[in-house]
């Protein structure tokens, strides 16, 4: 019965998975169906490397803690449980433990002191190799580094190979794994290929050894071909240093012969140069001669200009004199002068007098009028009750009609005697000329 049942969970973890195989052994225990529960975590075991995913830390320690419990349950309290349990805390140190499958309390302690045992165990560097490929390697469900620790103990190792295909197996640490990438290769850690494994290996070898010897070949080609071209631009590069160099020396080969030729040049033009000042000497006699004749033409022509515009100056000079005479007598016999009679100036008297009367009209009004009506108004406001209104309103056109008359005299007054007093101060003749009349004087 017993291997009917793990043949038939080691299938029905080949189609669910480790995760539900482990699944069913907990709801085995909860029923307390131990032989059950024994069965199915055996092939979670076996199911567990050759899961198609890394397997989760908690779920890889699951697997021990169910197997300590059913020992703990039905078995071994002393070593078996104990040795699960070790393992699980190995996996997982911080490990908790379900309280619906170990609600006691003296089972929990047993776990928590274990975890202070398994602490002090020897912890080993992964050895995983530093360049792994394509490949990824997980222990317990995670990536690691090669100098990362692990605890002494039984850990699983998955692998993504570089096809994409998992490879998995448990392994005791200890010493890491000489090579892990040999599950990749149908070997087992720690252990041997098999023949068939071995053969695949060292043709998966060859292969590599066959693609590494054309690589290199093709690079060597390149660097040949690279080489090459870099010969042919060098070549290049000289051809043209060579035919720039030639074509200097052309260019000042001829450059020397445009100096000689630019020099005859310059010795020509100067014999010729010569020629004509002789020929310039021997003609200057009679230039000079003609020169000087022009000379006294042009004088003789300047001096009759001159005389004939002094002339039209003195004639325009006379017209001009005789022209200002005129316009001054013509002047003076238009203008009359009327000069003002010695003694008192009896318009600015008669301005002053009544400026004067109106300011005292003006201050009478005031008094009499304005400032009686102000006071009655002033009284009414504060008694409202003593005043009609009939009488309250002829008070008040009183009092305006009076400060109106007030103002208006003694703006009056002030203006006449200020032109009374500008009459009397300053000394203005009425001028009378052939465009109007004017007023003249010191001010």
């Amino acid at each position: 019965m017993s291997l009917i049942l793990l043949l038939f969970a080691a299938g029905w973890a080949q189609d669910f998975g480790y995760v539900a195989i482990v699944q069913q052994a907990r709801e085995a225990i909860l029923a307390k169906d131990y032989k059950t529960a024994k069965t199915l975590l055996t092939a979670a075991e076996a199911a567990a490397p050759t899961s198609s995913s890394p397997l989760a830390e908690a779920d890889l320690a699951k697997l021990h803690f169910f197997r300590g419990l059913v020992e703990w349950r039905s078995g071994d309290k002393d070593k078996a449980a104990l040795d699960h349990w070790r393992r699980v805390l190995t996996i997982s140190p911080q490990f908790e433990p379900d309280p619906a499958l170990l609600p006691e309390i003296d089972a929990q302690d047993v776990l928590y002191a274990l975890r202070g045992e398994v602490r002090n165990y020897d912890q080993f560097p992964t050895g995983l190799p530093d360049d792994a490929g394509d490949a990824l390697i997980f222990i317990d469900g995670k990536r690691m580094a090669p100098e990362d620790m692990l605890i002494k103990g039984r850990h699983l190792v998955q692998i993504r190979c570089e096809g994409g295909e998992f490879a998995g197996s448990w392994y005791d640490y200890g010493p890491p794994p000489v090579d892990y990438l040999i599950l990749c290769s149908g070997g087992v850690l720690g252990g041997k290929l098999d023949p068939k494994a071995d053969k695949a290996r060292i043709e998966a070898e060859k292969r590599k050894a066959l693609a590494d010897a054309k690589l290199a070949e093709k690079a060597k080609a390149d660097a040949d071909k690279k080489a090459l071209a870099d010969a042919k631009i060098a070549e290049k590069a000289k051809a043209d240093e060579d035919k720039k160099a030639a074509a200097d020396k052309a260019l000042a080969a001829k450059s020397t012969d445009k100096a000689a030729a630019e020099k005859l040049a310059a010795e020509k033009l100067a014999a010729e140069k010569l020629a004509a000042d002789a020929a310039l000497a021997a003609k200057s006699g009679d230039k000079a001669s003609a020169d000087k004749l022009a000379a006294d033409k042009v004088a003789a022509e300047k001096a009759a200009a001159d005389k004939a515009l002094a002339a039209d100056k003195a004639a325009a000079d006379k017209a001009l004199a005789a022209d200002k005479a005129a316009a001054d007598k013509a002047l003076a016999a238009s203008t009359a002068k009327v000069t003002r009679p010695s003694g008192p100036n009896v318009p600015a008297l008669v301005l002053m007098s009544a400026g004067g009367g109106l300011l005292i009209g003006g201050a009478a009004m005031n008094f009499t009028v304005v400032e009686p009506a102000y006071a009655a108004i002033s009284e009414a406001n504060a008694a409202p009750g003593s005043m009609s209104r009939d009488a309250a309103t002829a008070w008040e056109g009183r009092f305006d009609i009076g400060r109106y008359s007030t103002m208006a005299m003694v703006g009056g007054g002030v203006a006449l005697l200020g032109a009374g007093v500008v009459l009397q101060v300053i000394d203005a003749p009425v001028m009378i000329l052939p465009n109007g009349i004017v007023v003249s004087g010191r001010w």
